[in-house]
């Protein structure tokens, strides 16, 4: 699947429908990416739901305003990580699996640039591939950690902020390119509009770019494993999925 931003002279918002064959990819591994099991904790799941989307279409996006913004915010960060000794770190284990979804691209491990996935409106979406993300809105459906934009690898969790207009079915999942560079990993909930600081004791190494929630570590009993960023420019939307259940 080819890398539309990188076509030339496009307007501001290019939006180019993938084929079928496209779409039942991204309905295999959507599914895939999703809990399976009927049930949790003895009760009915509310991510099983997910097992029955029928993607209606997907269409690769090209914003060559944003893709620069989000360009240039890689670039700051490496300034930063180098001038303050910052030492980037993989995640562990690295999300790699919707990876599948754009073939032949390249991802600067040196930043933990991922692809993760973000469920919103019809609306949220438009002024999304617009205008990218927007921490203004981010209390729209909480912010357990950190007042932030939040991404998703489980599909199943995107869909539970996914919101159909009146008198529609269609749902919207945007797959973005996201660089998480240096992150912490919050084991509680944490409140703020700016990430937490990499070492409470060494202000002077300034803060965290991003979180991750990790499940396995969490205090919350997180099921999900969710990502947060503080700045709009960290992140890039390459996909727009359109979807009903």
């Amino acid at each position: 699947m080819l890398e539309y931003w990188k076509a030339p002279a496009s307007p501001k918002v290019l939006k180019i429908e993938a084929p079928q064959s496209v779409r039942e990819k991204v309905e295999h591994v959507f599914k895939d990416l999703s809990h399976k099991d009927p049930l949790f904790n003895g009760m009915q799941s509310n991510c099983y739901a997910f097992q029955k989307l029928k993607v209606k279409s997907v269409h690769m996006v090209s914003n060559s305003f944003l893709w620069s913004k989000y360009m240039t915010h890689k670039d700051d960060l490496r300034r930063i990580h180098q001038s303050r000794g910052i030492n980037v770190r993989p995640m562990a284990p690295r999300v790699n699996c919707l990876e599948l979804l754009l073939d032949n691209a390249t991802f600067d491990k040196d930043l933990n640039e991922v692809l993760l996935a973000h469920g919103c409106s019809s609306k949220a979406a438009a002024s999304i591939l617009e205008d990218g993300f927007d921490i203004r809105f981010t209390n729209q459906h909480g912010s357990l950690y950190g007042e932030g934009t939040y991404f998703a690898s489980q599909m199943c969790k995107c869909n539970q902020y996914t919101e159909p207009a009146q008198q529609s079915t269609l749902r919207h999942i945007i797959i973005a390119r996201v660089a998480l560079g240096d992150p912490h990993y919050p084991k509680n909930t944490y409140s703020g509009r700016v990430p937490e600081w990499r070492n409470s004791a060494r202000e002077d190494l300034g803060r965290s770019d991003s979180h991750v929630v990790n499940p396995h570590i969490s205090l919350r009993s997180q099921v999900h494993w969710e990502y947060v960023i503080f700045n709009g420019s960290q992140a890039y939307p390459e996909m727009l999925v359109t979807y009903e259940l």
